[in-house]
């Protein structure tokens, strides 16, 4: 799928927001579209009940949601406490969970939460 643009941005605009498919709207008039619900990164702009609101609309439609661990500490915040508490929502409501980084030089991580 496309990556949607928040209404009003243009398709050529090379400025980042936060992923329009967080938003559990989104989830709720898309649904019929997709499998799976891939996530890897862009979720830090939500807050935790945010991100418990999207599981909460995936979990009603019985989308899985594929989440990559990317960071466990956001390089992009100095405080860590609010990725932690997303982090939180996150990764038990994974199905699969996978991890970019190999624990003592085995292979990537992957499991059900």
């Amino acid at each position: 799928m496309a990556d949607p643009h928040p209404t009003g941005a243009p398709s050529t605009s090379p400025q980042w927001w936060p992923p329009v498919m967080l938003d559990p709207r989104w989830v709720g008039t898309h649904h019929g579209e997709f499998d799976v619900f891939p996530l890897h990164f862009g979720f830090d702009a939500q807050s935790p009940d945010a991100l418990a609101e999207l599981v909460a609309e995936l979990e009603r439609w019985g989308k899985p949601i594929v989440y990559t661990v990317h960071d466990l500490r956001n390089p992009h915040q100095r405080d860590p406490a609010p990725h932690l508490k997303d982090l939180d929502v996150l990764v038990p409501a994974a199905d699969p969970l996978i991890t970019l980084t190999p624990p003592g030089g085995s292979p990537p991580l992957s499991f059900t939460a």
